[in-house]
């Protein structure tokens, strides 16, 4: 009779082999080695949340300030602070939606949220905000 120890290792093995054909098998089935028609890729669809991730992105690396209840922050600052609330309080609705309502005050003391621009002019971040998703190419 067989320790149990090698029946174990037995079976390890096997299972390693099996998991590294099933990978052979499906890496080889994707690049049409086995099937006839190749892999596709699908083209990458913009999302709602998306979006809004986006023009976070992009804002992040220029040099504005947003004024958030009075107070100026420096973009990066308020971007990490605009993606925890985008995360906790967005329920699938479109960028534009999201943006109009969510944007414009603050949730506390309701005031409007501004960006100010380097030149120290501000415009409501909504609106600079709702002007870029409309330059989005529409997938």
């Amino acid at each position: 009779m067989e320790p149990i120890e090698s029946i174990a290792i037995d079976r390890t093995a096997q299972a390693r082999k099996w998991l590294f054909v099933g990978i052979l098998v499906a890496g080889l089935s994707a690049t049409g080695v086995w099937f006839r028609e190749e892999a596709k890729i699908q083209p990458r669809t913009q999302t709602e949340l998306g979006k809004i991730l986006y023009l976070f992105q992009i804002y992040r690396e220029k040099d504005f300030k947003v004024i958030f209840n009075g107070t100026a922050y420096d973009m990066e600052t308020a971007v990490q602070r605009a993606r925890k609330f985008l995360f906790t309080h967005y329920r699938g609705e479109k960028a534009a939606t999201w943006i109009q309502t969510k944007l414009y005050r603050s949730p506390d003391q309701r005031e409007v949220i501004y960006l100010a621009f380097p030149d120290g002019s501000r415009r409501p971040l909504r609106d600079v905000f709702i002007e870029e998703l409309e330059q989005f190419p529409v997938r």
